[in-house]
């Protein structure tokens, strides 16, 4: 989140982004260009993520391994985006870093990271409208409890990507004609 922040910030103040617009390059290049590098990234992050906790801590995965990938990717690229917006938004660098404890730590808070959310029902609404509330909870019941009925969707589109994948590698073309399990 910080680094997506100042590298925008650095783009804007030093002019670097002008002179590529001048050159030919449009704003959504540049930005798309970030966007691929932090995935690429993000991905990188995720597999040593699950290298160490597969082999180096011996813990069992309850759940499928690409459902963990997606919640770690998809939380890298939530915080970059975040990042982005507070990049463009304010002007110096100590007042980004400080921004960004700021939005981190009330996300972590209120998120239920250190408390259930059971407890403070007050605290669920603002959870409800934070960024890492889903990939975080969806995270906790796929680690602790296994499957729940309560992500449902997550599941049908965790079996729909890899029935695409299954159907890419093995070239079968039943994807449109196979049930969700």
């Amino acid at each position: 989140m910080f680094y997506s922040a100042l590298w925008i910030n650095r783009e804007i103040q030093n002019g670097y982004m002008m002179r590529n617009i001048v050159a030919g390059v449009t704003i959504y290049e540049i930005i798309l260009s970030f966007f691929i590098t932090h995935s690429i990234f993000s991905i990188l992050q995720a597999f040593s993520f699950f290298f160490l906790v597969e082999f180096f801590l011996d813990i069992i995965w309850r759940s499928s391994l690409l459902l963990i990938i997606l919640i770690n990717i998809g939380v890298g690229i939530c915080g970059m985006s975040i990042g982005l917006m507070i990049g463009v938004f304010v002007d110096s660098e100590v007042k980004i870093f400080l921004t960004i404890l700021i939005v981190y730590f009330e996300n972590v808070i209120v998120t239920g990271l250190f408390w259930p959310l059971v407890s403070t029902s007050a605290l669920k609404l603002l959870a409800l409208i934070s960024p890492l509330y889903l990939p975080l909870k969806t995270a906790e019941e796929q680690l602790i409890s296994g499957r729940n009925d309560e992500f449902k969707i997550i599941y049908v589109i965790e079996m729909r990507i890899e029935k695409i994948l299954e159907s890419y590698m093995f070239g079968t073309n039943d994807v449109l004609e196979s049930s969700v399990r």
